[in-house]
């Protein structure tokens, strides 16, 4: 199984948006086989994270991260969507990472 991992380099955005944490520089919201996470990396700037479950190797065209990224979490809360707009499209990397059943000995 592949997920891409979507993530930003850090930017600003007002810590103030950030959905309650037990930890208070950290969000993470659940969706389902997705989930987003984001933490406050001071000096104004947040980082984020979003998880979606698809095949490895896709790509996107130029300039249709933010596009894609708000098809995928747009219905989210305004803590995820407000991130997303937030982030310049050049600043969102796409990446893929593998799942493999877990091992219980090294």
């Amino acid at each position: 199984m592949s997920r891409s991992r979507l993530q930003n380099k850090k930017k600003p955005f007002p810590s103030t948006q950030l959905t309650p944490h037990p930890h208070p520089q950290l969000s993470t919201t659940p969706g389902h086989k997705q989930y987003f996470v984001s933490s406050d990396v001071g000096d104004g700037k947040m980082q984020w994270y979003g998880f979606h479950e698809e095949p490895a190797g896709g790509e996107d065209a130029d300039g249709a991260k933010k596009e894609r990224l708000l098809s995928i979490f747009g219905g989210w809360t305004d803590q995820v969507t407000d991130l997303l707009r937030a982030t310049r499209e050049d600043d969102v990397l796409r990446r893929d990472i593998y799942d493999r059943p877990p091992i219980f000995k090294w």
